[in-house]
């Protein structure tokens, strides 16, 4: 991807009057920026989690220079710890790495709840929240902590009338609940 030619295009269309129809600029830059986002889902879809990281860290500093778009920032922080996750998961990486690769889920989902305190969240958004935050406790072997974020999911999947989300949730806890039996059993 070539940042440049793609962000002079963003530009372009961003302050040519032209270019804005009768939407507002703020609208424009909006649906422009999420296009990146879209384009970075599309890379994720192909597994190339490189190119969709560089592009959702794009988005965040694109939208950082703008300053009003809290929600939106949140959005691709939380979109870019799940593909940091998603990368943990199924690239072959070191310890160090793997450590890297939680701290900066954390962080950015960190991030995202702190940018949508004011907003609170949708039941959807929580759901992933919980989801990715117990999966990365799991991982970085916190089973207390990631029992309490799955239970928190069920309740939201039970929420949300998502059969998925308490399955998924429901195998969380058992899976956590081993691995205490096996801390507990060393």
């Amino acid at each position: 991807i070539h940042f440049q030619a793609f962000e002079e295009h963003i530009s372009d269309a961003f302050h040519d009057p032209q270019k804005q129809g009768t939407r507002k600029q703020k609208d424009l830059r909006e649906e422009q920026l999420s296009n990146i986002g879209s384009i970075a889902k599309c890379f994720d879809e192909l597994e190339n989690y490189d190119e969709a990281i560089e592009l959702f860290e794009e988005e965040i500093k694109l939208r950082q220079e703008d300053e009003f778009y809290a929600k939106g920032i949140a959005w691709a922080y939380l979109a870019l710890s799940e593909l940091y996750f998603k990368r943990y998961e199924y690239d072959a990486i070191t310890d160090n790495d793997r450590k890297n690769f939680m701290d900066m889920t954390r962080a950015n989902i960190e991030t995202t709840m702190q940018l949508t305190e004011d907003e609170g969240f949708d039941e959807e958004t929580k759901h992933r929240i919980f989801l990715l935050l117990a999966e990365v406790e799991k991982e970085s072997n916190n089973p207390k902590k990631a029992l309490e974020l799955y239970e928190k999911n069920l309740k939201t999947g039970i929420t949300l009338n998502n059969p998925d989300s308490v399955l998924t949730s429901l195998q969380g806890m058992i899976d956590v609940k081993m691995q205490i039996q096996e801390l507990l059993a060393s």
